[in-house]
C-alpha cells in the first residue's frame, strides 16, 4: 500500500498468463491523459517491475505512486544510455 502521502496515479494488475498492465492517468495544467501498458514475462523490465511493487500474484491489482513511474522512467533511460 501507498504511504498516505504518496499521490496514486494508476494501478497494476497481473493476468492470468503473468503479463502484467500498469494504466495509468497523468494530469498537468494542460493535460489529462491515460495510458495503459502491457508487459509479457518475457520482457527485461519485468522482473525490476515486480520487484519495485513487492511482487504480484495472477489476479491481483496493486496500486501505482507517481513515485513508481518517476523511479521507473529515471531507471530506463539509465538503461537507454550508451556506455
Amino acid at each position: 500500500m501507498p504511504r498516505p502521502d504518496e499521490e496514486v496515479v494508476g494501478d497494476i494488475e497481473m493476468h492470468a498468463d503473468r503479463s502484467i498492465s500498469i494504466a495509468t492517468t497523468v494530469m498537468t495544467d494542460n493535460f489529462i491523459g491515460d495510458a495503459v501498458e502491457t508487459i509479457a514475462p518475457d520482457d527485461p523490465e519485468y522482473d525490476y517491475i515486480i520487484a519495485q511493487i513487492g511482487g504480484l500474484e495472477p489476479g491481483q491489482i496493486k496500486p501505482v505512486t507517481q513515485a513508481f513511474v518517476d523511479a521507473r522512467d529515471d531507471d530506463i533511460s539509465d538503461l537507454d544510455e550508451e556506455p
